[in-house]
């Protein structure tokens, strides 16, 4: 059973508008794959390898929000209102904590790279996401390959320890 508040994905979330119930699409996806993260909707969590993260959940939220739009900065304004459901500024720096918290969840599995920080104060992941429908272990870089040793490729993201996108900042909705 879950209480009022709690962190539901940001297509959950946002189903609650009428306006944008349109907008989703006829079934969300059990899973996505994010790079080396499977990000999973029935355990509210992502895993790395074999690993869970133990993400709380709006962390979660965050991280299924930033993989509906790969490559694509999404706001902090979008972040307050996709998934804290606020359409006002509540002038904390509350975005800002869960993604620092979400980013030193994924260090510990040498994953901090995956989220960018854009020059203008939005977020995005730094690999491709799509769903997941199992079978696939591997992981995939910006451009979609497939890779299998582990370690992510360079093309399309800053790398780790460059938390600052260097290129490329579109904003998505």
């Amino acid at each position: 059973m879950q209480k009022k508040g709690d962190g539901h994905p940001a297509a959950l979330g946002r189903a609650e508008d009428e306006s944008e119930r349109a907008r989703l699409p006829a079934m969300l996806p059990r899973r996505y794959l994010a790079g080396p993260l499977l990000l999973d909707l029935f355990h509210r969590d992502a895993r790395s390898a074999e690993r869970w993260l133990g993400l709380h959940p709006r962390e979660f939220a965050v991280l299924w929000r930033l993989a509906e739009t790969p490559f694509c900065f999404v706001t902090r304004g979008n972040l307050l209102r996709d998934v804290w459901r606020l359409r006002h500024d509540p002038e904390t720096n509350r975005v800002a904590v869960h993604i620092a918290r979400l980013r030193r969840k994924l260090n510990v599995s040498g994953l901090d790279w995956l989220i960018e920080t854009g020059r203008e104060g939005g977020y995005r992941l730094a690999a491709q996401s799509a769903p997941w429908f199992g079978g696939y272990s591997g992981w995939l870089d910006s451009e979609g390959r497939a890779g299998q040793d582990g370690h992510h490729s360079k093309s399309g993201s800053t790398g780790p320890g460059q938390g600052v996108a260097q290129h490329n900042e579109r904003v998505c909705e």
